[in-house]
């Protein structure tokens, strides 16, 4: 069976379908991303209350890694893990918990878009649980800032 035939049974839009490594493999990257800045960010934050959460933050990040990649291999691909090594600029601590909402909600909302647009009810409500995941990680966040910065 041809991988075009096989993915348009996940997405209902048939170029979307094409895409669906692609968007796997982005969101693998983004949740990648957003561990490895929490983990560099808590090694160089004073506040260890502020650490402490952001490791948890990144531990959670990791967690949702093992599902994206599970179906990646499922649709007969390896993930693609390279990231760019994120750099964190010497930002004041409301800076960077700005910059970690942004980036939060940048997921939430592409996991959002991509569950209206899958057919596959398992992916759908993968995708569906990975947003409702980045909504507590950005209420979450919204608590951090408004506690310590």
């Amino acid at each position: 069976m041809r991988l075009t035939s096989i993915l348009s049974r996940f997405f209902s839009d048939g170029k979307e379908s094409r895409n669906l490594i692609q968007i796997l493999n982005q969101n693998l990257k983004s949740e990648e991303s957003l561990r490895t800045r929490y983990i560099r960010q808590a090694q160089g934050i004073r506040s260890p209350q502020v650490a402490t959460k952001l490791l948890e933050l990144a531990q959670r990040e990791a967690e949702h890694t093992a599902p994206l990649e599970e179906w990646i291999r499922k649709l007969g691909q390896e993930p693609d893990r390279q990231i760019e090594p994120a750099q964190p600029p010497a930002w004041t601590l409301g800076e960077i918990l700005v910059q970690d909402y942004e980036e939060e909600r940048r997921l939430y909302e592409a996991y959002l878009r991509q569950a209206k647009l899958i057919k596959n009810e398992e992916l759908r409500a993968l995708f569906q649980k990975m947003a409702e995941e980045a909504k507590k990680h950005l209420q979450e966040l919204t608590d951090l800032y408004a506690r310590y910065s």
